[in-house]
């Protein structure tokens, strides 16, 4: 699809992360997976823009339209036909895109100046940008995630998400029974879950749901992940101590806790799902929107590390951050915390890309007592990416 017409040529220039763009050449043709605002960057340099995926409504393709780009987006494969370097000659007025530099189609296609870039408007709105955007709240666990350390409105926003998500699931069993919107999920993976429906997750509200009773396009899309992987089995008894390397440390084995039986909860609707899934020392958090709006969904992850040692916990940690940034998702991380979003996809990739994320789920699951070694990390990386994100 047309974002913004024109012709522009030059060299594909890859751009899969953020850094591709901090040495982006002056006439290049940006490919990506997907849009994004952060182009702006580059946009002045740029000859033409072309997407696998994005909507000529969103705010990367009014970017580009106001800094008069040729863009073409949504091609769904231009990341694996065109490659680095290649020249191309991108003609936005009829959407396509020919090998070569033609130079007949580029007579008389200069691109007229950007008025607007230099205006008043343009920089007050610059200025209040970097109110708004930066994120500086990070970490939950944090001394400084307070409010008086809050200096953006993504910031605010961020607090503000994170203490209603610790209030919601404050609730202990005894509260949980005491309530008929909370069900239990009877499932054959052993995991132990309470869903609260907020209208439209659940076929019927019922004490207890199985999974075909769930309506929830998000939670059916993860679900299906959870379920495609096998599931580490609890250790025998005679080697229970074992299992501390898993989810628990000895201490609380010895005790009497059992590493098996953290809650998960889940809040649904038909189109959402905020789904907070506890293994042991591991809690993921992954929150999505999918409906046949592309600019309305969205997908975030978070992942929290714990136990086992600092080594093992950076090797886990890598290894989940290089296969969410691999699933377009890209992470940013501090310490055992990674947080990852995307949006603006069509509801088929956005479902794919949560199946994926139920899958990394169990694999990192199974993984707690093997990466005893940089090598062996590289070769679940590269397992994973050959199983699941291949094709």
């Amino acid at each position: 699809a047309v974002a913004c017409r024109g012709v522009g040529a030059g060299p594909v220039v890859l751009v899969k992360r953020d850094e591709d763009l901090k040495n982006f050449p002056p006439g290049g043709v940006l490919v990506a997976r997907h849009t994004s605002p952060k182009f702006v960057t580059v946009m002045r340099e740029t000859a033409a823009i072309i997407t696998d995926g994005g909507s000529v409504t969103g705010h990367m393709a009014l970017l580009a339209r106001e800094f008069q780009v040729p863009t073409i987006i949504n091609t769904g494969n231009a990341t694996k036909v065109l490659q680095p370097g290649q020249e191309v000659t991108v003609d936005a007025n009829f959407n396509n895109v020919y090998e070569g530099i033609i130079p007949e189609l580029l007579s008389g296609e200069g691109r007229s100046r950007n008025e607007l870039a230099d205006s008043p408007v343009f920089q007050t709105l610059k200025a209040v940008l970097e109110k708004v955007m930066p994120l500086n709240l990070i970490n939950p666990q944090a001394e400084t995630f307070t409010p008086g350390h809050c200096r953006t409105l993504h910031d605010i926003v961020r607090f503000a998400h994170e203490c209603s998500m610790r209030e919601m699931f404050r609730m202990t069993d005894l509260e949980l029974r005491d309530q008929r919107e909370v069900a239990e999920l009877e499932s054959d993976i052993p995991l132990k879950l309470r869903l609260l429906d907020l209208g439209g997750g659940v076929k019927r509200r019922r004490r207890r749901v199985r999974p075909e009773d769930i309506e929830s396009i998000p939670f059916k899309a993860f679900y299906q992940g959870l379920r495609a992987m096998p599931w580490p089995k609890a250790p025998p008894q005679e080697v229970k101590a074992l299992s501390s390397v898993f989810v628990k440390g000895e201490e609380e084995l010895a005790q009497g806790a059992s590493p098996w039986q953290d809650l998960s909860y889940a809040v649904l609707a038909k189109n959402y799902m905020n789904f907070s899934i506890r293994l042991g020392y591991h809690l993921s958090t992954v929150e999505a929107y999918v409906s046949d709006m592309v600019n309305d969904n969205y997908l975030t992850f978070s992942f929290r590390g714990g136990g086992s040692t600092p080594e093992r916990r950076e090797r886990r940690v890598h290894l989940i951050e290089t296969l969410v940034d691999h699933m377009d998702l890209h992470p940013v991380r501090k310490g055992d915390l990674i947080e990852a979003r995307l949006a603006k996809y069509d509801a088929e990739e956005m479902c794919r890309r949560l199946m994926l994320l139920g899958k990394l789920t169990v694999y990192t699951k199974q993984l707690d007592m093997v990466l005893f070694s940089d090598g062996i990390v590289e070769w679940y990386i590269k397992d994973f990416i050959r199983e699941h994100l291949k094709g």
